[in-house]
């Protein structure tokens, strides 16, 4: 009674997977201004801040470019509300998106929408095609 095939559970995962991502894309659309300052948790933007801004040396971290210092969160927002994203879901069914700014693919995780406190906020952001930081020894 509790079987499905393959495909029927597939199909269900992939639904749910694009509900909360939809769900999350609406806690961050329109002017990237704005999201900026609403997108993010505190904690998500310092978290993007302190261990991917260029120049943080957190070991195993990608960083971003250099001269993205002021523009990081610019270009993180653009990902996040750009229909052309590709999305997905992560652990703890956190839905992500993926898109390229200036030749660096940009991969932003969410919050799930079930999160009591930042539901669908940006929890972090990363780049995804620069080699991280090394190890800590």
């Amino acid at each position: 009674a509790g079987w499905k095939s393959t495909a029927t559970r597939s199909s269900q995962k992939q639904n749910t997977a694009t509900t909360r991502w939809a769900a999350a894309r609406e806690n961050v659309s329109g002017d990237a201004t704005a999201i900026s300052r609403s997108a993010y948790s505190t904690r998500g933007r310092a978290y993007i801040l302190n261990r991917h801004r260029h120049g943080a040396n957190k070991p195993d971290k990608t960083e971003f470019p250099a001269g993205w210092s002021d523009d990081i969160l610019h270009h993180v927002s653009d990902v996040a509300t750009d229909p052309n994203s590709l999305s997905g879901v992560g652990k703890w069914n956190s839905p992500y998106v993926t898109g390229t700014r200036e030749g660096i693919d940009i991969r932003d995780d969410f919050y799930p929408p079930n999160h009591p406190e930042y539901a669908g906020k940006i929890s972090t952001s990363y780049p995804i095609n620069t080699p991280p930081n090394p190890p800590k020894p």
